[in-house]
């Protein structure tokens, strides 16, 4: 049997990291959603998150518009 659950996230942040010629930098994400996959036969388990695109802020609103 695979059971899935889909999970409201609250409170949480993605933070990646970017790297050009002209500077480092950090940008976040508060727009994330998640799923778990189980199956108790095996194990056979997965996760997922999905962070939105248009949600990715690098205080950069000319690179942001590249993403």
């Amino acid at each position: 049997m695979v059971s899935a659950q889909t999970y409201e996230i609250k409170g949480a942040q993605v933070k990646y990291y970017g790297s050009h010629v002209f500077g480092d930098w950090i940008g976040i994400s508060n727009d994330l959603n998640g799923s778990i996959f189980y199956d108790k036969n095996n194990s056979n388990h997965k996760a997922e998150l999905q962070v939105a695109l248009r949600s990715l802020d690098s205080r950069n609103s000319n690179r942001d518009s590249n993403m």
